[in-house]
């Protein structure tokens, strides 16, 4: 078959942009953009996470809002803000049945392209959210 020149392009140019950026500078920032979310929501009850703040984190974070289906919180994230994030199971029903949500989390995710300012509009937003439902 045809190879995915493009793909392997554009590979090799996020490759060369990530050397220059230096990966620990991208993990830096990725961790202080998740902080942000834990400085605003860890002492919330209403919030619970999968994880915890100790170990380094990528910008990576599951949660659930108590009593609030991790899908309608997706939906209300996506229409009224225009944040995207993933709901459900996420490849994992057994650790969502452990956590004793069935339905799956809320996954949020940054990246060296977010910004902090980013990052107080979904903090906003989830507060908004956890008020109302």
């Amino acid at each position: 078959g045809t190879h995915n020149t493009w793909g392997i392009a554009g590979l090799g140019e996020g490759l060369r942009y990530l050397e220059e950026l230096g990966v620990e500078k991208v993990f830096q920032k990725e961790e202080k953009l998740i902080g942000k979310f834990f400085d605003a929501f860890e002492e919330d009850k209403r919030f619970s996470f999968y994880g915890t703040r100790k170990a380094p984190r990528i910008g990576l974070l599951t949660f659930n809002i108590k009593d609030a289906p991790p899908s309608v919180v997706g939906n209300i994230l996506d229409e009224r803000w225009g944040v995207c994030v993933r709901t459900g199971l996420h490849c994992a029903p057994g650790a969502h049945v452990l956590y004793d949500r069935p339905e799956g989390g809320v996954r949020i995710s940054t990246g060296w392209f977010n910004s902090e300012e980013e990052m107080d509009t979904v903090v906003g937003a989830l507060r908004e959210i956890a008020d109302e439902l």
